[in-house]
C-alpha cells in the first residue's frame, strides 16, 4: 500500500498471504486494496482464492518517485476480472502536476470530479477518511455524503470512519 509523507512504511502482503488469512478467518467476500500499476498481483490472487474478491485500484502513486500525474489521463483497470472499482486515499499516495510532487489529495478537487465522472456507474470508489475534527479536512464523511449525492450511480466505500491506527 502506498505511503505517504508522514507514513514512509509501505505494506506488502503476497496473494498467497492473503489467501491464507482468508482461508484461515473463513473470509468469503473481501474488498482488496492494489497498486496503480500491480494488477497483476491482484489476478493472480483472485486465481488462488476462493473468497469472492473486489479489487480496487490505488489510483494514486505508491511513492515521491512515481507519482500519480493529475494533468493527464491514467490508465483505470476498470473492466478487467476482479476489478470493481478505485481506491483515492486524502493523506497517502503520491501526485503530481508535472511540476510539485505532494502526498494525500484534497476530495473537493477539480480532479476527483473528473474522474468519478469518468467511472461507469456501479463502480466502488473507496474514499479514505480522516479521524479529525478539523473543519478544514476534506477527508470526512460529509465530503463523501456530498460526492455520493453529485454521483448517485457509484458505490462510495467509506474507509476508516472514525480515529484510526495508532492515533487510537
Amino acid at each position: 500500500f502506498p505511503g505517504s509523507k508522514k507514513g514512509k512504511q509501505q505494506r506488502y502482503i503476497s496473494p498467497k498471504e492473503m489467501d491464507e488469512y482468508f482461508t484461515s478467518h473463513n473470509i468469503t467476500h473481501s474488498l482488496v486494496l492494489y497498486n496503480r500499476d500491480e494488477y497483476e498481483l491482484l489476478r493472480e490472487l483472485g486465481t488462488i482464492t476462493k473468497t469472492k474478491i473486489y479489487g480496487v485500484q490505488c489510483v494514486m502513486g505508491i511513492d515521491k518517485d512515481n507519482p500519480t500525474d493529475i494533468t493527464k489521463p491514467f490508465t483505470l483497470d476498470m473492466g478487467k476480472e476482479y476489478v470493481y472499482g478505485i481506491k483515492i486515499a486524502s493523506e497517502r499516495g503520491w501526485w503530481t502536476d508535472g511540476t510539485n510532487v505532494w502526498s494525500g489529495i484534497d476530495y473537493t478537487d477539480k480532479y476527483i470530479t473528473e474522474v468519478l465522472k469518468g467511472l461507469p456507474d456501479n463502480t466502488i470508489v473507496s474514499l479514505h477518511t480522516q479521524g479529525t475534527t478539523s473543519i478544514t479536512n476534506t477527508a470526512i464523511p460529509m465530503t463523501i455524503l456530498n460526492l455520493s449525492k453529485k454521483f448517485r450511480g457509484l458505490k462510495f466505500v467509506m474507509n476508516h470512519g472514525g480515529d484510526y491506527g495508532p492515533a487510537l
